[in-house]
């Protein structure tokens, strides 16, 4: 999912893809305040394109191309590299680029897949003296969404998001990604979700083969996203008069998708998408991994 290429000796560049989330469920809410969560997660073909340069002693630097990502501890790259040295008895001095291409604080998992990147060159880098499984426990202690990032996609991911497992035999679709350019804070959709008393039931990948992945698309923080920010519904109204088979938001917004038949289908959509002064508006496709 991520593509790391080591240009020179201590020279290391990977492409990191953004995330949607196809299908988001919350089952209940937990005794430690957490949510039991239900996602379908898939990349999809948007990029952002770090590079790493290692040099001798313990210093790390982080250089952004957007001014609203931190460049110290707060940032998740940082974390997951202290974290990554702490477990494995490492350290090395290393300068972090990070161009971003995909949308800060828009439900697309950009900061939780550069972490993952951060995890998976650190481990290169040093031969691997963490197993899988312990960069999976990093990944987890970083982001939910972070481990999601070391593995394939597409895939179905539960708990918290630290119980992963591939969905195979999903179709590829052209993607039409909107974002209306407000900023979402997670915390507060979370907060203002009302849970009924009883426990939903999962959705799994037969029922997705069988009704048609266009038709089963569903997100619990939607109507809580929309009604703080009703531009999402705003852009969900756009989307479908352009011709989306099927409509939804990724995460907890701000960003929606419209799902096509194929890529030629998106971008002929996307040329007659009534947008909004502030929309940005990308064309991609989902990412699939044979099982």
């Amino acid at each position: 999912m991520i593509r790391i290429a080591q240009t020179r000796d201590n020279r290391v560049h990977a492409a990191v893809p953004a995330k949607v989330n196809l299908v988001l469920r919350v089952l209940g809410r937990r005794s430690d305040g957490y949510h039991d969560l239900q996602s379908l997660m898939c990349a999809v073909g948007l990029y952002d394109q770090m590079r790493f340069v290692f040099f001798s002693g313990s210093n790390m630097t982080i250089r952004c191309n957007h001014p609203d990502v931190p460049t110290d501890e707060r940032n998740l790259v940082w974390k997951a590299a202290d974290r990554f040295y702490d477990a494995a008895g490492v350290r090395a001095g290393l300068q972090v680029e990070i161009d971003k291409q995909i949308p800060v604080g828009a439900g697309l998992g950009g900061g939780s897949g550069n972490a993952a990147a951060m995890l998976r060159v650190l481990n290169r880098y040093f031969g691997s003296p963490l197993a899988e499984e312990q960069l999976a426990a990093i990944a987890l202690s970083v982001g939910a969404d972070v481990p999601f990032f070391l593995g394939r996609s597409p895939a179905w991911a539960e708990g918290v998001g630290e119980k992963l497992a591939p969905a195979c035999g999903l179709p590829s679709a052209g993607v039409v990604l909107v974002n209306p350019g407000v900023v979402v804070s997670t915390r507060l959709i979370f907060e203002n979700l009302k849970l009924g008393l009883t426990t939903q039931a999962k959705i799994n990948t037969n029922t997705l083969l069988k009704e048609g992945l266009f038709g089963v698309l569903s997100n619990d923080l939607e109507a809580v996203t929309e009604r703080f920010f009703p531009v999402v519904g705003d852009v969900k109204t756009a989307l479908r008069a352009s011709g989306a088979v099927s409509v939804g938001m990724s995460g907890s917004g701000p960003t929606v998708m419209g799902l096509f038949g194929d890529r030629s289908s998106a971008e002929t959509a996307a040329n007659t998408l009534d947008r909004k002064p502030g929309w940005s508006v990308c064309v991609t496709e989902l990412l699939i991994q044979k099982c």
